[in-house]
């Protein structure tokens, strides 16, 4: 094929076709150099980009959710049941105001230094044995233990509300 014959005389614009060509392409470049369009902005690329990201952040977050939901259905019963503790506990510490700032006269002061004492302790333990389970050390027996102490710390706390030693 010679390059002479590529392309068809049928093939060309017309005249009246390379005019209006032209004259666009001339207003646009004028525009642009005028002022007059200083930000050229596509509106149907600028609609799919913001439609695309947007889906794809939704995606993002439906995949980050559903792998943590498979990972909390994973765990073993045991770290179930100390999540399950700490939330509840500190639930309760949100509603009632830190036990070492109450400052409630009471007859049996004593009584009520002991127990913040008591919760200290059982604070001090509970934290020791969370670090070891965050270690990786999930012995049954040490499970058992941290459960424990986390139900001695629900049922002095409650005790200490219902006596009235912690007000609400």
């Amino acid at each position: 094929m010679k390059p002479d014959e590529f392309y068809r005389n049928s093939d060309l614009p017309t005249p009246k076709a390379q005019e209006r060509m032209w004259n666009t392409i001339e207003n646009e470049i004028s525009e642009k150099q005028n002022g007059k369009s200083i930000f050229f902005l596509h509106k149907r690329s600028f609609i799919y980009g913001a439609a695309a990201s947007i889906i794809l952040m939704l995606a993002t977050y439906g995949m980050y959710s559903g792998i943590e939901r498979s990972l909390a259905n994973s765990r073993p019963d045991d770290i179930k049941f100390d999540v399950a503790y700490r939330s509840a506990i500190k639930e309760l510490e949100k509603v009632v105001p830190a036990v070492e700032k109450t400052v409630v006269n009471t007859q049996n002061a004593d009584i009520l230094e002991t127990r913040k004492e008591q919760i200290a302790m059982l604070d001090t333990e509970i934290s020791v044995l969370q670090r070891d389970s965050k270690r990786g050390d999930l012995s049954g027996l040490k499970q058992a233990k941290l459960r424990q102490l986390y139900r001695q710390k629900l049922s002095i706390l409650q005790e200490m509300i219902e006596n009235g030693e912690i007000p609400l």
